[in-house]
């Protein structure tokens, strides 16, 4: 988990950086009289909207994680992974399936 939230936050530095550079790339040639104003607004509401995007992918990993540890403290057994149980996973009829191959 760690290194998953290392690698978010330095894919998200990048992108932010090469954002802002091209916005100051664009922000330059406006002033030159090459093209239209840079809309700065714009820029903050995606800023403020990633990171608002990021914060609310983590809150799940934290309120749903002792529930499901919970969940595999209590469980009642626990099977192998094979390839017909897969297949009945994503047949469409995973019910029919586990009740074909438990009986």
């Amino acid at each position: 988990m760690v290194h998953s939230l290392k690698l978010m936050l330095i894919v998200s530095l990048t992108l932010v950086s090469v954002s802002l550079v091209e916005a100051l790339v664009l922000s330059w040639r406006s002033r030159r009289g090459r093209g239209e104003p840079f809309d700065w607004n714009e820029a903050w509401l995606s800023l403020v909207d990633m990171v608002g995007r990021r914060l609310i992918a983590l809150m799940p990993y934290s309120l749903a994680a002792p529930v499901f540890a919970f969940v595999w403290q209590h469980r009642f057994a626990t099977t192998g992974i094979t390839a017909p149980r897969i297949a009945c996973a994503f047949s469409g009829r995973p019910t029919r399936c586990i009740i074909r191959r438990t009986s």
